[in-house]
Parts: structure tokens; C-alpha cells; sequence
């Protein structure tokens, strides 16, 4: 034949199959590829060794390989009797023993299959599976190996079903944190009852740790951004009040912050503004604003450095007082004084008292005076701002216009609406 198997294993003929198994696993080692690196004697060796237990361990091709040496009758694959008769005689008692472990599998699983009932699962398959199996001395321990995974199954079922009821009661906990920021978790209540039991045993075993440390989590980020919107919420009162108090010296120089007022108002906590730097960011507008106010008493000193400008300072007071009017009270009305008052202010107060003297020339042909037209409105000049000046000017020579169309300039009483921006 040319090949000695039981010689590649290092037996005698008449070992048995433990002998023939241990050997291999010996040699196997022995030769392995990992302790013999480099070594191609090595490598040849290990497939005498594969070759020679395919067949040893093999009942029928051990008969027909032991048979050929002896050169007796060979074994027919085909005649089934013949194998059986040979495995009955090789492997008698470890064939009994397999069917004794089958016989002992299949108690256990009618005994805990009740337990596995509970869950909606069944043991169908495995019983299936060990109804179907025949001996192979290469699987002898299989019926222990899978009675091990089956009781681990239970045991996980078991804790499943355990771990699920207390992180139920956590969610039920946490409901009302979440709901005093306006959320819920009732979708990942849901998500959990849902899980059925054949997808437990697939789950880690820290399943719900995680999704427990995830909800806490969210929650604490939930706690953060309402801990960070009230500092930024305080922060903002302060910083209108600031703007209160601020925008009457802004109103000196006939000017207003009203715009600054809005955006603060409409403004909100986002995640853009970083929690560490919200004091900060209402600190930099107070700076930028102060800032700006001392840019424009700067300009303002500056514009009362020139000639021109206490001219025009003179000439102001000089129209104002023309018509009976205090100049600082006519200041204070439009919250400035004569100190502060920009050159921009000053130039407005001449066009307005250029205006009056337009209206009165206007007035003249009704017999009657704009200090009278405002009594009416129980207004004085004092107290007239120049955007209503333009409004009463503009309707009384729309008015004067009609009138000498028409040729009748008879009128009784003209009354300034102010809501209505227009003369009647």
C-alpha cells in the first residue's frame, strides 16, 4: 500500500480510539506550523498525520485500511450491515453511552421546557436536533455542551426579565424631571416593552446599564441648558436696567439705544453663547455701549471748541427765547441741556423755529395763531415736537391749496389729531 498510518501516528495496530485521538493531538503540536517556522520536513509531516487520522479515526475506513494489511476480504461501503457490525464492534459501548446522553438530554428538556414556556419560547428545536443525531465520536460531550447553553438561556431570560422590570420603574421615576422641561420618555418606554424574549438573549448584559447611564445623561444636559438660560436670563435683566438708566444721557445728545433695547429683549440662550462666557458677553456690550457714549461726548466737546458752534449755540437760544420760551426748560423737555446739547440738536431747534414762523405766516389768513391751534390740543410751543410741526405744515398747505381753488377760506375750528397725524 505504501502508506503505514498507524506508523505516522506512532502506534501499535492495536491501539484504541483514546490512544489514536491523544496521539494526534501530540503530534499536532508537535509539528504545528507556529513551533516549526521555516521548516518544510515539518509541514509534510503534519499532512501524514491529517491524513493517516481521517482514516484511523474513521470506524469503516480503519476496518477497510486494516483489512487491506492483512489482505483479508475488503469492506464493501456500500454494505451497511457489515458497517454497522463494525462500528457495533469497535465502538459498542460508546454508542450505548451516546444513546443513554441522548435519553437523559431529552428529560431535560421536557423538565425545563415549562420554565422556558413562560417567556412565549420553546425548546422544539433542540429537541428536533437531538432526535435527529446519530454517534460521531467527534462530538461525544455535544448533549452536556448544549444542556450548559440552554440553562444559561434561562438564566438570562431570567434576568432579563428582572433588569427590564427595574429600568421601568427608573423610567417611571425620571417621567416627571423630563416633563418640568417639557419632554417625555414615553418612546423609550415603548421601545423597551417591545424587546420580545428571543431578542433578550441576544442583548449584552449591561443593555440596560447603558441605556439607564443614557437617560441620566440626557437628563443632566437638560438640567445644564435651564441652569444656563436663568444666569443668562438674570444677566439680560441687569443689562436692560443698565440700558434704562443709560439711555437718558444718550437722549442728552438727542440720540437712543432703543434698537440695542429690542435685540436684547428678542435675544435668547443658544448654544452658541458658551456657558463660561455669558457673563462676559453681557459685560462686552456694557463696555461697547459705554464706549459709544463717551465717543459722542467727545465729538460734542470737540464741536464746542469752534467758533461756529457757540455762534450757533447763541442764535438757538437767541429764536427760542424770541418766542417767550426759557431756553433750559425748551432743553429739559427734550431731555438735553445747554451743556451737552450737539451741534445736530441745535440745527434741529432752528428749523423748528423756522417752521413755527411758516405756520403762523400760514395761520394768518384764519385769524388765528399756532399757540392758539395747539391750546386746542391742550398743547403749548414748548411742548410741540418738530416732527408734528411738519405734519400740521404740511396739512394746512394742502389746506390753503384747496382753499384758494375753491376760493372759501372759511373755517370755524382746525384740530390737531396727533394719533391720526393729520389736520382737520
Amino acid at each position: 500500500m505504501g502508506k503505514n498510518y498507524y506508523q505516522d501516528l506512532e502506534l501499535s495496530r492495536a491501539a484504541s480510539y483514546e490512544e489514536i485521538k491523544n496521539s494526534y493531538k501530540k503530534l499536532v503540536k508537535k509539528y504545528h506550523p507556529d513551533n516549526n517556522a521555516g521548516n518544510p520536513d515539518a509541514e509534510n509531516k503534519l499532512k501524514k498525520i491529517n491524513e493517516a487520522y481521517s482514516v484511523l479515526s474513521n470506524p469503516i475506513k480503519k476496518q477497510q485500511y486494516d483489512n487491506e494489511i492483512n489482505s483479508t476480504e475488503n469492506i464493501s461501503y456500500r454494505d451497511d450491515n457489515v458497517a454497522d457490525d463494525i462500528i457495533s464492534g469497535l465502538f459498542g459501548n460508546d454508542i450505548k453511552r451516546f444513546n443513554k446522553k441522548r435519553e437523559e438530554y431529552l428529560r431535560f428538556l421536557d423538565e425545563i421546557e415549562p420554565k422556558f414556556n413562560k417567556y412565549g419560547l420553546n425548546l422544539n428545536a433542540a429537541r428536533k436536533n437531538a432526535l435527529n443525531s446519530t454517534w460521531s465520536i467527534l462530538d461525544y460531550d455535544n448533549f452536556y455542551t448544549n444542556k450548559v447553553k440552554i440553562e444559561r438561556d434561562l438564566q438570562r431570560l431570567e434576568e432579563f426579565d428582572k433588569e427590564r422590570k427595574g429600568y421601568l420603574k427608573f423610567l417611571d421615576n425620571m417621567e416627571p424631571e423630563f416633563n418640568k422641561h417639557k419632554k417625555t420618555i414615553k418612546k423609550e418606554r415603548e421601545c423597551v416593552l417591545n424587546i420580545s424574549y428571543y431578542q433578550a438573549l441576544k442583548l449584552p448584559t449591561s443593555y440596560f446599564l447603558n441605556r439607564k447611564y443614557d437617560i441620566e445623561k440626557e437628563l443632566r444636559n437638560l438640567w445644564k441648558k435651564f441652569n444656563e438660560e436663568q444666569v443668562f436670563n438674570k444677566e439680560r435683566e441687569e443689562y436692560l436696567k443698565f440700558l434704562d438708566e443709560i439711555e437718558l444721557e444718550f437722549n442728552k445728545y438727542n440720540k437712543t439705544i432703543k434698537k440695542e433695547k429690542e435685540n436684547v429683549l428678542n435675544s435668547s440662550y443658544s448654544s452658541e453663547i458658551i456657558p463660561s462666557t455669558i457673563f462676559y458677553y453681557f459685560y462686552d456690550k456694557k463696555e461697547k455701549i459705554k464706549s459709544s457714549l463717551f465717543e459722542l461726548e467727545k465729538e460734542v466737546r470737540e464741536e464746542r471748541k469752534k467758533p461756529e458752534f457757540m455762534q450757533k449755540l447763541y442764535q438757538c437760544q437767541e429764536e427760542v427765547e424770541k418766542r417767550g420760551i426759557d431756553f433750559q426748560e425748551y432743553l429739559a423737555k427734550r431731555h438735553t441741556n445747554k451743556d451737552v446739547i450737539p451741534l445736530e440738536s441745535i440745527e434741529k431747534i432752528l428749523n423748528s423755529m423756522a417752521l413755527i414762523d411758516q405756520i403762523n405766516t400760514n395761520l394768518f389768513d384764519f385769524g388765528i395763531t399756532l399757540e392758539e391751534f395747539l391750546q386746542l390740543r391742550d398743547k403749548t410751543l414748548i411742548e410741540i415736537k418738530y416732527s408734528e410741526l411738519v405734519v400740521i405744515n404740511e396739512t394746512i398747505n394742502k389746506y390753503l391749496v384747496n382753499a384758494k381753488m375753491t376760493g372759501n377760506f372759511d373755517i370755524n375750528i382746525i384740530n390737531f389729531e396727533d394719533s391720526g397725524r393729520k389736520v382737520i
